[in-house]
Order: C-alpha cells, then structure tokens, then sequence
C-alpha cells in the first residue's frame, strides 16, 4: 500500500513537473541505449494518406531515413503496388488491423473505430486480417502491432486483450501506448504478457501529451500550430543533447505533407545525429537491455 502511494506520488511530480519526466526518461533511456535513435512511423489511417506517399517516400530516401508503417490491411488492398514499393525501399509494415478507422468529413479527421468498442472476437478478427494481408506484401508476417487509436485502448485490461492476440499470433512487439509508459518503463519493456511494449513519446511543453502531427493544426478541439510542433522537436533536442535517447514519432502522411515545419523537424532530428531504425531492428538490438515492466 505504501509503495502504491509513494509511486502515485511519483507519478505527480511527474506531470507536474515537465524536466522532471524528460530527466527520468533519459536517464533510463542511457541504461538502454548506446546512441541517440528515431523510430519514426507513419500511420496510414485513411485512403488520403495513400496521396501523400510518394512524396513521403522520396524524402526518406533523401536524409536516408528508414520507417516503419502502419497500415490497416483494407488500405493496403486499395494501393497495393505503392506499399510494395515502401517495403522494396527497405521500410517496415506494422500491422494496424484490416479496417480503415478513421476518414476526412468536412475538412476533419473523424476516428470510425476503436478497439475498446469490439469483443473479443472481432479484435481478433481484425488483427488477423491485417497480418495477413501484410504477409501478402512482404512475404512475412509483422513483426509488430499498433492499436488503432490506442489513446482509447490505454487502461491495462484493454491493452491485455491485444497483448493476447498478439502473442498467439507469434508477434514480438506493440507501439500501442502512450507517452506516460516510456517515461515511466523506457524506450522499450516487456509487458506482463510477454510482449515487448514501445511507447510513443511526447511533447517537450508536456512529456504525457503524444507528440504526433495530427495535435499540431488538424485536431480541431486544440489551437496547436505548426510551428509549435517544430519548437517542441527543437526543445527535445536541445534537451537530450549528447544523449542516447530514444524519439519514437509518428504521424500521419496526408498530414505532413502539408506541414513545412514536419520536414524541417526531421532534417534536424537526422542532422542531430540520431540514427533512424525500423521498430523490429530496434527491437532485435536492444530488447537484451530492456526492463520489465514493474
């Protein structure tokens, strides 16, 4: 009991205090980590994302950046030929689910599933379709998964039934939780399940908060800019510099593409000296000197 309430304690200095959590999160990323890494994502939600790839895919060959992406597999199926191109350039597909969940109504970005809404059954469903269409494109099944919408999936007995799935699907790691569990466990933990977890991470103004471009001038319930995405990239920066840190970014293409400020972060970020990984790279390299979750 004692213990429960001195981590809550913990926990609120934490968000209380922002240099606080990035310290925390440093330091545990230096007793993991031998260099500064990016593991850079991009979540192909809805069919606009598919117009944005090209462009995406020619600056990452330009800074000689790799990423992964997530994709439900209905998106996959609609542009085939531009995802095999991705995964011929060397990128990494995470599997996000078969079914679209989120389309553009009057101008907004709308979520059209969650996880936390279905059963048992139809999570299940839904993961394996995804997996399986990656398998098509690849030739192998994902490595990893990442929970659409995963703000919403966030409490333990949520993400406990696509931990299950996941493992009997013979996956070896999620993407699947927010800022707080890496500042808290690391770039990277076992879970409790038995899966590896990699956190998402978070803004420099505030650590707990998902630092992602769709905060940044698309949802329409903040007044978030641009420009602020990239002072919050540069304060990271600043921050871990010198340091063997881990950025975990992701975002959606149909967004930064229209986002001048994105392409800027990401010069910066590669010119900082961090070295862009896949997710099942990084996963194979450090999961030796990860922690387990307590």
């Amino acid at each position: 009991m004692i213990a429960k309430l001195l981590r809550a304690a913990h926990l609120r200095m934490l968000y209380r205090f922002a240099p606080l959590a990035r310290h925390r999160y440093a330091r545990l990323c230096a007793t993991m980590l031998d260099q500064p890494v990016l593991l850079l994502s991009f979540d192909c939600d809805n069919f606009e994302d598919i117009d944005a790839l090209d462009r995406i895919a020619e600056f990452l060959g330009e800074m000689n950046i790799v990423a992964t992406f997530a994709v439900p597999g209905e998106i996959i199926q609609s542009a085939r030929g531009q995802f095999a191109r991705l995964s011929e350039r060397g990128h990494e597909f995470m599997s996000h689910g078969y079914r679209r969940h989120s389309e553009i109504q009057s101008g907004q970005y709308t979520s059209t599933l969650f996880y936390h809404k279905l059963s048992d059954a139809e999570i299940a469903e839904d993961i394996h379709g995804g997996n399986e269409v990656i398998g098509e494109l690849t030739g192998r099944k994902p490595a990893g998964f990442r929970i659409p919408h995963f703000g919403h999936s966030s409490a333990p007995a949520e993400l406990a039934r696509v931990y299950d799935v996941l493992i009997s699907a013979d996956l070896k790691y999620s993407s699947s939780t927010l800022p707080r569990c890496g500042i808290l466990n690391g770039p990277i933990y076992l879970t409790e399940e038995g899966l590896w977890e990699l956190p998402v991470s978070g803004m420099y103004s505030n650590p707990f908060s998902v630092l992602d471009t769709y905060s940044f001038g698309f949802n329409h319930k903040t007044a978030r800019t641009a420009a602020e995405f990239l002072g919050n990239v540069t304060g990271l920066l600043d921050a871990f510099s010198g340091r063997p840190v881990c950025l975990n970014l992701y975002c959606d293409p149909s967004q930064a593409v229209r986002m001048d400020e994105w392409f800027q972060a990401m010069r910066r970020i590669v010119q900082s000296g961090y070295r862009a990984m896949r997710f099942d790279e990084f996963v194979s390299q450090y999961a030796d000197k990860q922690r387990v979750r307590p």
